[in-house]
């Protein structure tokens, strides 16, 4: 039998750019933390090779620090374990460029042809294929290329479904194709998040430190057994910091407390959260976003939170000539002009703050 760890989309330098400048530091740093901890998964599981399908760095020029710590990693592995890497779509093999200039090991084979190359695994002697992307993005269909040969393993950075990235494909191929390739495994990445092409050997490992909120819930790296059969794959937990999406109803809440003591309870201190508040809040609730937010702000490692709430309906009756009735009537009026979803949120919010300060309420 034999151990591989399979990685992919670690997205090195990647530059997080919706997060203030101190958190994109961080999550970058998480990012190196988590090609450590796939070496550390590599040698503690005895494994014979680590895999890397492709967009181990977030471009194809990255800066020398990143590159000589790659580099330091790939070398604890040295006399343990072989390191197979494709270049991904982000950082694609270029003539002269990183997967050429670089002080790779000798135990790192670095695949660099667009045609499909072969080599062996030195422990156990079993073939491997393996292609690189040499652009950002390619129509070619190449696994189909492989269909009907006998392969222990192959590594590629490819799409299965046609219409990701708006048809920048990154060699696009069917469950059909995957499942007619006689392959022990198919280690792939070009997706974030874990998944199997339907019942083949192709499985995607997914970013083992999450890169956006499309990536929520943990993250891992993939511990694949070759043996007579089929393979054995399991799931390796990895990374740090673990992104949420949530949406949460405010209908039956009477209080900013209750709001705050929601919303706390949906991540901890590691958490990066978007929280979409919705429903149809009593016009006393302080439901101000921002201030949410804010006022959250030490509870998790980021939070995003935005008004979707909508209005409940009027209590003004018909010939109420108030000062509140008739902000009512002609906000209700420009609430049935807007053009679009954000024009009404923006309105909502206006009904209800301008509310509060005709009642003497505090809104913040």
């Amino acid at each position: 039998m034999i151990r591989l760890i399979h990685t992919a989309d670690i997205h090195l330098d990647a530059p997080f750019a919706y997060l203030p400048f101190d958190k994109q530091t961080l999550k970058r740093q998480a990012l190196r933390q988590a090609l450590s901890d796939v070496v550390d998964l590599t040698l503690s599981n005895q494994a014979s090779a680590l895999i890397v399908a492709g967009d181990l760095f977030n471009s194809p020029n990255p800066p020398a620090d990143t590159i000589a710590f790659v580099v330091g990693e790939f070398n604890r592995l040295a006399g343990q374990a072989q390191v197979l890497i494709v270049p991904g779509n982000h950082d694609y093999y270029q003539p002269g460029g990183v997967w050429d200039a670089a002080p790779w090991p000798d135990h790192a084979v670095v695949f660099k042809d667009d045609k499909w190359a072969g080599a062996e695994l030195a422990s156990g002697g079993v073939a491997v294929a393996g292609i690189a992307c040499h652009r950002a993005g390619t129509e070619r269909n190449v696994l189909k290329h492989l269909s009907g040969k006998s392969l222990a393993l192959a590594i590629m950075h490819g799409a299965h479904r046609l219409d990701f990235y708006e048809g920048a494909q990154s060699y696009p191929f069917s469950e059909s194709e995957a499942a007619g390739l006689i392959a022990g495994y198919i280690a792939l990445g070009h997706y974030h998040n874990f998944s199997r092409v339907g019942k083949t050997s192709a499985y995607y490992c997914g970013t083992p430190e999450g890169l956006c909120f499309d990536e929520a819930g943990g993250r891992c790296a993939l511990l694949v057994e070759l043996g007579a059969g089929a393979a054995n794959v399991k799931q390796l937990e990895t990374g740090r910091y673990l992104y949420s999406q949530h949406r949460l109803d405010c209908t039956a809440l009477s209080s900013s407390s209750e709001l705050e003591s929601a919303a706390a309870a949906m991540g901890g201190p590691d958490g990066l959260l978007k929280i979409d508040l919705i429903g149809t809040p009593p016009f006393g609730l302080d439901a101000d976003a921002e201030a949410l937010a804010v006022r959250l702000a030490t509870n998790f490692f980021y939070i995003d939170v935005k008004d979707r709430l909508d209005l409940p309906p009027g209590e003004f009756p018909a010939g109420d000539r108030t000062v509140k009735a008739q902000f009512w009537a002609r906000m209700q009026a420009k609430l049935a002009d807007a053009g679009n979803e954000e024009a009404k949120q923006v309105i909502n919010l206006a009904v209800r703050l301008g509310l509060a300060a005709l009642e003497g309420r505090s809104q913040k």
